[in-house]
Order: structure tokens, then C-alpha cells, then sequence
């Protein structure tokens, strides 16, 4: 008997040059329309943008990101860490004397509130504290009864019809 032989499905992927050069580009500025623009030699922002995009969908490309990240010990909580010690950091408060003699007095000012607070927005987004969308989740019942199938469907024409009967068809 012969043993079935299963296929490595953990085989790099290659990358054609430009995606090697789009993805070093990303890495380096952090910005994929600019990585696309620069790569591509693209004027329009957004075409660079439409190229970004759909790089940055491209499995090879992401496996490459991961890697280069991975060697970094990039990784979510790292990243997420120093959002959090750079916000700790620069809370902290400092005393200032301003004014001399009679008109002296004392101010205190955060260290950086800019840091404090670009680095809370980047963790408010991680943790989409600030989205606009609707997670719409729904129950989906399969049905295999034909004869129950075909009601449903005439009840629901029927409602579409005429929709002041929807409450009184049993769905």
C-alpha cells in the first residue's frame, strides 16, 4: 500500500519584484499608498491607493509583512505595550515656575500631552472604540423541507405584496 502523500501547504510564497520592493517600501514608511505610489511610479493618489489595497490583500505580501515583523518581535501586544507605556510616560505632570519676584507661580504640564494623546487614540482604534459600524450577526436556520421552503416563499411574496398582512403570517 501506498501512503497518501499530502501536499506542504506551508511553502513560501514568491514575491515578483515590485511586491518586494512595495513591501520593503511599507515596512519602512508605514504608509502603503505612499509605498505604491513611490514602487509604481504613480502620480495619482488614488490609484496608489487601489494598489496599496490590493497588495496588502495579496497572501505572499502578507506572509512577507508577518516574516519581517516576526523577525522584529513585532508583534500586536508589543505594539499595543508601547502605546501604553508612551501614554504612562508622558502623563506625568511637571512643575514649571513662570514670572519672577511678586509674580511667581507654578504651572504644571503634562510631559507631552501630544503623545498621550496620539498614543490613547492608536489603542481607542485597536480596541474600535471609535467605529461607525454595526456588528449585524443573525441566526441562519437551513431548511431542507421543500414543502416548508416553497410556503415560506409565498408568505414572504405575500408580505412583500402587501405589507400590512406581515403580522398576521406565521413565519
Amino acid at each position: 500500500m501506498k501512503a497518501n502523500k499530502v501536499a506542504d501547504t506551508t511553502k513560501k510564497r514568491k514575491l515578483t519584484l515590485k511586491q518586494a520592493k512595495f513591501t520593503k517600501e511599507y515596512l519602512k514608511k508605514g504608509n502603503a499608498t505612499e509605498a505604491a505610489a513611490k514602487v509604481y511610479n504613480v502620480k495619482n493618489r488614488n490609484t496608489a491607493n487601489s494598489i496599496a489595497t490590493e497588495n496588502l490583500a495579496k497572501p505572499a505580501i502578507k506572509e512577507a509583512i508577518a516574516s519581517a515583523a516576526e523577525k522584529l518581535g513585532i508583534s500586536a501586544e508589543y505594539v499595543l505595550g508601547n502605546f501604553k507605556k508612551v501614554s504612562e510616560i508622558h502623563s506625568k505632570t511637571i512643575a514649571k515656575t513662570l514670572g519672577q519676584g511678586e509674580n511667581t507661580y507654578v504651572v504644571e504640564e503634562m510631559v507631552d500631552a501630544n503623545a498621550v494623546i496620539k498614543s490613547n487614540e492608536m489603542l481607542g482604534k485597536h480596541l474600535k472604540l471609535f467605529t461607525d459600524t454595526i456588528d449585524l450577526t443573525a441566526k441562519v436556520e437551513v431548511i431542507e423541507d421543500v414543502d416548508r421552503k416553497k410556503e415560506l416563499a409565498k408568505k414572504l411574496m405575500l408580505s412583500l405584496m402587501n405589507p400590512d398582512l406581515l403580522g398576521s403570517l406565521d413565519f
